[in-house]
C-alpha cells in the first residue's frame, strides 16, 4: 500500500496554486498531453508540471522523479512516460485519477476514483534467484485492478473495499482492520524475499492506490500459513463486469470495474471459454475444501495424541497408537513443511487424505494455468478425483466412527482426556 501523488488535492478548492505559467520554470520544450477536458501536463527542463484548468494555474508532479533534465513526455496505454536525460525512463502508471481530479472529488469526505480496465494475466514464471537489494532497477506495475481512491480527513477504522461480481455477490473483501500476515520462516520453503506481503488498505487522509490480484478470497480450509505456492489467494476471477465499493465513515462509494482478458490471446478463445475454466477450477476446488476439513480434523487428533501418550498407559496406550497408526494410513503421514504441497515422495495410497489434496491442488493449478476452456484431460481428471475423493472421506468417516470412539473408551476407563474432532 502506498501513497499514489506526492499531491495535496485540497489545493484544488482553496486556489493555493502556482499562478506563473510553465515558462517560468525554464522549460526546455513545451510538450502538452491532455489528461482530461481540463487537465494539461508539459515537460520541462527538471520538472514534471501538472495543471487542471488549462493552463492557468500549474505545480508539480514530481514523486521519486529524479531532477534531471526532461526531454519529452508522452501518454501510452494510459500511463505516463518521461524520458529523461541520462536517467532513463520513467513511468507513472495509469492516470486515472489525474483525468478525474476536479474541485468536487477534493472536496468530498470519500472519493472512489473509476478504475481502468483490469487485463488478466498470468504472473511471470520461474525467474531464478531475486536479484540483490542493491542492484539498480524498477518495479513493474503489479498484475490486477488498480483501486484508487481519496479521503479528505482520516476515517475511523474500518475502512473497507469490496468487490462484487455481475450478481451482486462477494468476490473479496478488504479492512484497513485486516492483519499484516507475515511469512513464517520456520514454514517456507523459499526465502521470504521470494513471498509477498500484502498491506491493509489505509484509512488515513490523502489519495491511496489499492490492489485487488483478481482473485476470490480463498476458503477458510485452504488458507496457508506457510505462504505456499498458492498462497492465500482463492480463485482466478474470470473476464466480466464487477462492483469495486469502498466504504468508511459511514459513506460507501460504488464504481464499475471491467476484467478483460489478456489481448495477446487468439481470438479463438473466448470469454465463454475462459468462464468454463473458471467454473471447472471451482469444481476442483469444492474437493479441495472437503479434504482439507478432513485433514484439519487429523491434525486435530494428531495433536491431541501427541499430548496424551505420555500419560496412557496399558490399554490407554494400546489404543493410541492404534488409532495413530490408523490416521497415517488413511489421512497420509504429516507433511514436513505443514501445507497440503510438499517435495517429499509421493504417498502410496492416492486416496489418502495428503494425497488427494495434493492433487486436486495441481489439477487445479494446471486448468488456470492456461487461458483457454478445459481441456479433455482436465475434465476427465476432476471426475476420476472425485472417486478417489468419495472414498478416501468414506475411510475417514470410518475411522472417526470406529477407531476414534474405540479410543475414547479406553482412554476413558484409564481416566484420562478423551479425544474430540473440530
Amino acid at each position: 500500500m502506498k501513497t499514489l501523488l506526492s499531491l495535496d488535492i485540497t489545493k484544488l478548492q482553496k486556489g493555493e496554486f502556482t499562478d506563473s505559467g510553465p515558462a517560468a520554470w525554464g522549460h526546455f520544450r513545451l510538450s502538452q498531453i491532455s489528461l482530461a477536458l481540463n487537465a494539461t501536463a508539459p515537460g520541462i527542463n527538471n520538472y514534471v508540471v501538472v495543471s487542471f484548468d488549462d493552463g492557468e494555474r500549474w505545480q508539480p508532479l514530481r514523486m521519486n522523479l529524479p531532477n534531471c533534465s526532461i526531454r519529452d513526455i508522452d501518454v501510452r496505454h494510459g500511463d505516463l512516460v518521461v524520458a529523461t536525460h541520462g536517467r532513463s525512463f520513467w513511468v507513472l502508471d495509469d492516470l486515472s485519477p489525474l483525468r478525474q481530479l476536479d474541485a468536487a472529488a477534493a472536496a468530498s469526505e470519500l472519493a472512489l476514483f473509476a478504475p481502468r480496465p483490469a487485463v488478466r494475466l498470468h504472473a511471470g514464471g520461474f525467474q531464478g534467484t531475486p536479484e540483490p537489494k542493491d542492484e539498480p532497477m524498477a518495479e513493474n506495475p503489479p498484475l490486477g485492478a488498480t483501486i484508487d481512491y481519496f479521503l479528505k480527513t482520516d476515517a475511523p477504522p474500518p475502512l473497507t473495499i469490496e468487490i462484487l461480481d455481475a450478481g451482486g455477490d462477494l468476490v473479496r473483501r478488504y479492512s484497513s482492520d485486516d492483519k499484516v500476515q507475515l511469512p513464517d520462516p520456520q514454514r517456507l520453503r523459499t526465502t521470504p524475499d521470494w513471498v509477498a506481503v500484502r498491506e491493509a488498505p489505509s484509512a488515513a487522509a490523502g489519495l491511496h492506490s489499492f490492489i485487488w490480484d483478481l482473485h476470490y478470497a480463498a476458503p477458510r480450509e485452504l488458507g496457508s500459513p506457510a505462504g505456499g505456492s498458492r498462497g492465500s489467494s482463492g480463485l482466478w476471477a474470470p473476464p466480466g463486469s464487477y462492483t469495486v465499493r469502498v466504504s468508511a465513515a459511514g459513506k460507501s462509494v460504488a464504481r464499475p470495474l471491467a476484467v478483460v482478458r489478456d489481448p495477446r490471446l487468439s481470438s479463438s478463445v473466448t470469454d465463454a471459454d475462459l468462464v468454463l475454466e473458471f467454473e471447472t477450477a471451482r469444481g476442483v476446488q469444492a474437493e479441495r475444501v472437503r479434504v482439507a476439513a478432513a485433514a484439519r480434523q487429523a491434525e486435530s487428533l494428531r495433536r491431541q495424541l501427541a499430548d496424551l501418550r505420555d500419560g496412557a498407559k496399558g490399554a490407554a496406550a494400546f489404543a493410541l497408537d492404534a488409532l495413530a497408526k490408523a490416521i497415517d494410513r488413511v489421512a497420509g503421514s504429516p507433511a514436513a513443511g505443514g501445507g497440503e504441497e510438499g517435495f517429499e515422495a509421493a504417498e502410496s495410497s492416492p486416496t489418502s487424505l495428503r494425497q488427494l489434496a495434493s492433487s486436486l491442488s495441481g489439477l487445479q493449478s494446471a486448468i488456470e494455468s492456461a487461458d483457454g476452456t478445459p481441456t479433455a484431460d482436465a475434465l476427465t481428471g476432476l471426475v476420476e478425483r472425485r472417486k478417489l475423493v468419495a472414498i478416501g472421506l468414506r475411510q475417514w468417516e470410518e475411522i472417526l466412527g470406529t477407531e476414534l470412539p474405540r479410543a475414547n473408551e479406553a482412554l476413558e476407563a484409564a481416566g484420562l482426556a478423551l479425544l474430540k474432532t473440530e
